[in-house]
């Protein structure tokens, strides 16, 4: 990943060994002499990285410090000094300063600094990304959505969070009962707090209560050291509970007890200890047909369901998949370098028609990949095959031809197919990649290592 850099340095020949380092590397480069003239150079570059001497002529390299990060936060700044001291490093540090680097310079030292500010910025793009594409999930005209919308009021009119109930979203699985818990815990008080998430599902459930609640060393035989748990990291924030209805029936009595008393015991302790975090929950199951089969128990329902949200399905929000399709497409056209399309009037008709059983999701990883896949700026209906037909079928190849030989792969041959076609069309981005095939990144690297032989460029 090229950066664009801003060398501060009053040593000529400091700055250009730096400067000659950097650009071999294949970084944009521009140097300033002093403090003055760097503030100046930042102005106009908006730079992502910034190497900066604390010792300047015309402005000292803190206050230069100061200055950029007020300028743009997100620029990532790396101190260098001849008078290196841990108060210098603090200092620097507390005012939002990546790095600490000392004279003379390590290059080897730079490169690895240089490579986690890369990893940084990628790490930004990528939560930009998400965040652009799942926020319109809120965004609708449909009497449905709006109802959410009224129920945002609601709680907008209850005032301080330390007063406000639990809540309990559902819906279907990609209706953003995830981003709804976000966006409420980003408009409240809370804010600036943490938020941490917990699926049932994700955890087995011998290990869930040491995540809810966790441990003292010695309490079990692989503790090794005491831990705390998610009820006390999300300490004066908000914790969300997601997939709820999932909970084993032996925990929630332990989590009701949390929840009514705000407090918790470690595993293996005798200490009981205070907690202060905002609940809210999600699920996709029937509750009350839960609480008659009795795999989740009345009270606790009670007890989370102090509002309750539903979020609609797409297929009952209208117009709505119109408005978020062309949002979707308008943004993978952005991440991928791609002209805007439009979407022709027969697949319009086709989205609107569609049942979305994965709802927004869905909608958003369909949307993102006809962008990537289409031979023209206006997308038809061939465009989103699994819509046509209701299930997913073979997707186009690099030149939009359909492969006919398809039926002679067996599954590993489909899937590394289907890798390489990625890589191809994101130039070798596995981040850009692994969105295209809706896996994370771990996985697809997992995949390639396991396909020796494919390409990337991250």
């Amino acid at each position: 990943m090229a950066l664009s850099v801003l060398i501060v340095e009053d040593e000529r020949s400091l700055a250009k060994s730096i400067a000659t380092f950097l650009t071999r590397k294949g970084h944009s480069v521009a140097t300033a002499e002093d403090g003055e003239q760097g503030w100046q150079q930042a102005q106009q570059l908006d730079p992502q990285f910034v190497i900066l001497d604390s010792r300047l002529p015309r402005m000292a390299g803190i206050d230069l410090l100061r200055k950029v990060r007020q300028m743009n936060p997100a620029t990532v700044v790396m101190m260098t000094t001849a008078y290196g001291t841990v108060n210098d490093a603090v200092e620097a540090m507390k005012l939002g300063a990546f790095d600490y680097l000392e004279k003379p310079v390590d290059m080897e030292r730079l490169q690895m600094i240089l490579e986690r500010a890369e990893e940084h910025f990628r790490l930004r793009q990528e939560i930009a990304y998400y965040r652009e594409r799942e926020r319109p999930i809120l965004v609708g005209q449909s009497p449905t959505i709006q109802r959410v919308f009224e129920k945002f009021d609601q709680l907008a009119t209850l005032g301080r969070t330390a007063s406000m109930p639990t809540i309990l979203l559902l819906g279907e699985t990609g209706t953003g009962k995830g981003v709804v818990a976000r966006l409420l815990h980003e408009r409240s008080d809370r804010r600036d707090k943490p938020f941490v998430e917990v699926n049932s599902l994700a955890l087995p459930p011998t290990l869930i209560e040491a995540e809810l609640f966790g441990y003292e060393r010695g309490a079990f035989t692989d503790a090794k050291t005491s831990r705390i748990g998610l009820f006390e990291a999300a300490e004066g924030g908000t914790l969300f509970l997601d997939e709820i209805g999932d909970l084993p029936l032996p925990l929630q009595g332990k989590l009701l007890a949390a929840i009514e008393k705000k407090i918790i015991r470690r595993i293996g302790s005798v200490i009981d200890r205070k907690v202060d975090v905002w609940i809210i929950t999600a699920t996709n199951r029937d509750l009350d047909a839960c609480i008659k089969d009795g795999t989740f128990r009345a009270d606790l329902f009670y007890r989370i369901s102090g509002m309750t949200i539903p979020l609609p399905p797409l297929r009952d929000r209208g117009d709505d998949i119109l408005l978020l399709a062309r949002y979707f497409a308008r943004t993978a056209s952005k991440t991928y370098g791609k002209p805007e399309p439009t979407i022709g009037e027969e697949a319009a008709e086709a989205l609107r028609r569609y049942h979305w059983p994965g709802n927004v999701r869905e909608l958003s990883h369909a949307v993102e990949q006809a962008v990537l896949w289409a031979a023209g700026e206006t997308l038809h209906p061939e465009d989103f095959p699994f819509v046509r037909t209701g299930v997913a079928v073979q997707v186009a190849d690099a030149s939009g031809e359909e492969d006919n030989e398809h039926h002679h792969w067996n599954l590993h041959e489909m899937e590394k197919r289907l890798i390489e076609k990625a890589l191809r069309h994101t130039d070798g981005n596995i981040s850009q990649a692994a969105r295209l095939l809706g896996i994370t990144r771990d996985i697809l690297r997992y995949r390639i290592e396991k396909y020796r032989g494919l390409s990337s460029s991250h």
